[in-house]
């Protein structure tokens, strides 16, 4: 019969440190529910799209911000019935902080999507004087909102730029592609390959020069959000980070534009 082993007092105040969650999914089963999510969405959102009938002639409009909103959370909606199905520990691996944690993250994230902000446009302005150089083309700004929106289609442009946007894009991007292939491959492997596709998806009116232009610097943004998430480890800071940059673009377009 073997006695009890006394209490360690040296022992007592050792913090135990859990090891950091890995995603259990791969990159293609990623990409493939993805597609198919954007399918199941535009399905869904034919309804609006018969109904409402956006100009598909040049930027979106209120309609088509409408529509894309509804395609972008019916894709969510299928990620994450797919997630908990087939990868039950997904909410700790894209990471969520506990409520006395929240305030803190958002504030770090709206400080890092002001510094995402400069680093956008430090990034476009070498992008077009690269682009220039090569093509002997002078890059102008792109144009991916109509302007003159008003009333519910201004409105409808903020809930896209700041809600809807933000909670998507992080989420596929960084929160799945990204930590499918960094937790693999390493930092830059994940950054690149998520910031590329993330780049190329968003689309605008303007030369094809112009519109290159557009997706290499996104692609950037894209390193520098994956950046984040790699050091904050938590989706609401990468949320905060990225609403903050939609932010300043959407007073832009107010004040500028004039929508």
């Amino acid at each position: 019969m073997s006695l009890p082993l006394p209490p360690r007092p040296d022992l007592q105040d050792v913090e135990v440190v859990e090891p950091p969650h890995t995603a259990t999914w791969p990159w293609w089963e990623v990409v493939v529910v993805t597609l198919a999510g954007f399918v199941i969405g535009v399905i869904a959102a034919t309804p609006l799209y018969l109904a409402l009938r956006p100009d598909t002639s040049g930027a979106v409009d209120g309609p088509g911000l409408l529509i894309s909103a509804a395609v972008d959370l019916v894709m969510a909606g299928v990620l994450v019935l797919w997630l908990r199905a087939r990868h039950p520990g997904w909410p700790r691996v894209l990471g969520w902080p506990p409520a006395g944690e929240r305030i803190r993250e958002v504030a770090v994230g709206v400080g890092f999507g002001l510094l995402l902000e400069v680093i956008g446009i430090a990034a476009s302005i070498v992008v077009a004087i690269v682009l220039r150089s090569v093509t002997g083309q002078q890059v102008e700004d792109t144009v991916q909102v109509a302007p003159g929106l008003r009333g519910w289609s201004a409105a409808m442009l903020v809930v896209m730029a700041v809600i809807v946007a933000p909670v998507v894009e992080e989420f596929v991007f960084r929160g799945l592609l990204f930590r499918s292939l960094a937790d693999r491959y390493g930092f830059w492997v994940g950054a690149i390959a998520s910031a590329v596709p993330f780049g190329l998806t968003h689309v605008g009116v303007g030369a094809a020069i112009d519109l290159w232009a557009l997706r290499l610097t996104l692609t950037i943004v894209g390193v520098v959000l994956a950046w984040v998430h790699w050091r904050r480890r938590n989706l609401l800071a990468n949320i905060a980070a990225h609403a903050t940059f939609n932010v300043i673009g959407v007073i832009v377009i107010f004040a500028i534009v004039g929508t």
